[in-house]
């Protein structure tokens, strides 16, 4: 880096000859890269191997075969070779090893050349093996060649497809199928169709998608007008709106006086579809990362919780984030996202100390949330404060009461659920004195409130998913009483 600095041009020109050399290989690897071909036997090899490390799916087998190519290409060859597969293999395996969304990336290399080397023998023993049986039973068709020679060619080709040995397999139970992945596939000709991707958390529609599930009067502008209930509250009325017994819609088309439509609907009848539909989450931890939450181990058990709850989301693609506040600031650990490696590496380097600047944790936390609001309407803002709730820093004024206050007041105005999980109390204490504001940040935020002493990982990842589940029935049951 100091070479480049004193003198760029310079350094540029030393690199020059090596750079044009790579690009010209790589311009030629565009052209070939088409024409590479790769044996059936590598293939195979490649497959017996994945299959032999677990490796669940066909996509690492897609990524070696394109990647052994591409290396080749770039070597200027057409063939791809053994040492190719073994590159690739190396390149593609490691994130494909892992087997929790936490554990870092890893291939056995000392493994996978055994295994490679085995598969490469049992192909070479099979093939061995082939090639003796089939002389075999050329020597026994040779025995028995009936003397019409122009039905030796016929007889020959129908013995070796009868006699050819058939490969036996005997595979382990996978893992259960998505059952719901094949239901979706049956109903693409139904009239909705899910578009918000998340939690399968039902709630009400904003759009004109998600389950027709019941009908209302409408409110305001109609755009999905639900046509069996409309025709239901129109029917009652049409031998008075036709002037006629005949209801027939026949004999009224075309007659004057009459309607010539087979149902005459009004305003009045019109009723409008209640959908339901499924939303994405969007859950802000607030971690309280001072000094006074290293006791009783209050700070692994808030990280485990936080862990939990982006192993969840990492299936359901619902988004997390979290908030740590210590000393006179907050900082944004992790932004909403569904990162599971980020999120472990954020998590796990949270150190612990210091005072404790509440305010200014719950600040940025509704901060993010609000910013997630804007960019989906339909997503629910979860805030979950993990705190003593002792707060000693303000952020400038000198009651630090009446600003907490204020921040509860307004995620309340915002629509943001407010989760708070007292960890002052401690459980079997002969004295029971609290000093935080937790209770009170709950009750102006209309959130609700736990206190929690032994504060464990599941214990918090049951309550937040509770709490999602009931701020959607209340929701449900508002509109449709």
């Amino acid at each position: 880096m100091g070479s480049f600095e004193k003198n760029p041009a310079e350094f540029k020109e030393r690199f020059e000859e090596k750079q044009e050399e790579v690009r010209e290989r790589i311009e030629h690897a565009k052209q070939i890269v088409n024409e590479v071909e790769i044996s059936d036997d590598l293939l195979e090899l490649t497959a017996d191997t994945c299959i032999k490390l677990g490796v669940r799916t066909h996509r690492a087998e897609i990524v070696i075969d394109r990647t052994a190519k591409t290396i080749a290409a770039f070597d200027g060859r057409k063939e791809v070779t053994f040492e190719d597969i073994k590159e690739a293999m190396e390149l593609a395996l490691p994130h494909r090893m892992r087997r929790k969304p936490f554990e870092p990336p890893q291939l056995d290399t000392e493994k996978l050349d055994e295994m490679i080397s085995d598969t490469k023998k049992e192909h070479k023993d099979e093939k061995q093996e082939h090639k003796h049986q089939q002389r075999k039973e050329h020597e026994h068709e040779q025995e028995h060649t009936p003397s019409n020679p122009k039905t030796e060619d016929t007889n020959n080709r129908d013995t070796e497809k009868e006699k050819e040995p058939q490969k036996e397999f005997v595979f382990d139970i996978g893992d259960p199928i998505d059952t719901g992945v094949v239901r979706q596939k049956q109903k693409r000709d139904r009239r909705y169709r899910r578009k918000i991707s998340g939690r399968r958390i039902p709630t009400l529609s904003l759009r004109n998608n998600g389950k027709y599930a019941r009908y209302g009067i409408p409110k305001g502008e109609i755009n999905d007008v639900a046509l069996d209930a409309t025709i239901r509250a129109a029917a009652p009325y049409q031998k008075e709106r036709r002037g006629d017994s005949d209801l027939s819609p026949y004999r009224a088309c075309g007659v004057v006086g009459r309607s010539p439509t087979a149902v005459v609907i009004k305003t009045q009848d019109i009723r409008e579809k209640i959908r339901v539909g499924k939303v994405s989450t969007a859950t802000i931890f607030v971690v309280d990362a001072s000094g006074s939450m290293g006791a009783n181990r209050r700070m692994e058990s808030a990280k485990g919780a936080v862990l939990s709850l982006l192993l969840d989301s990492y299936q359901q693609r619902d988004k997390v984030g979290m908030v740590a506040f210590r000393g006179n600031q907050a900082d944004v650990l992790l932004p909403l996202c569904s990162s599971v490696d980020l999120a472990y590496k954020s998590l796990k380097e949270l150190p612990t100390g210091g005072r404790t600047p509440l305010a200014a944790g719950l600040e940025r936390g509704l901060n993010l949330l609000m910013i997630e609001k804007k960019k989906d309407e339909g997503v629910i803002p979860v805030l979950v404060l993990i705190s003593d709730g002792r707060a000693n820093v303000s952020r400038g004024t000198t009651d630090i009461r009446m600003e907490l206050l204020a921040l509860a007041e307004q995620a309340r105005a915002k629509g943001i659920q407010v989760i708070v999980i007292d960890t002052e109390v401690v459980k079997n204490s002969f004295i029971q004195l609290q000093l935080g504001y937790c209770r009170e940040i709950a009750r102006y935020s209309g959130g609700r409130y736990y206190p929690i002493a032994d504060l464990t990982p599941q214990a918090v990842h049951d309550i937040v998913i509770r709490e999602r589940e009931r701020s959607v029935l209340n929701d449900l049951q508002a509109v449709w009483g």
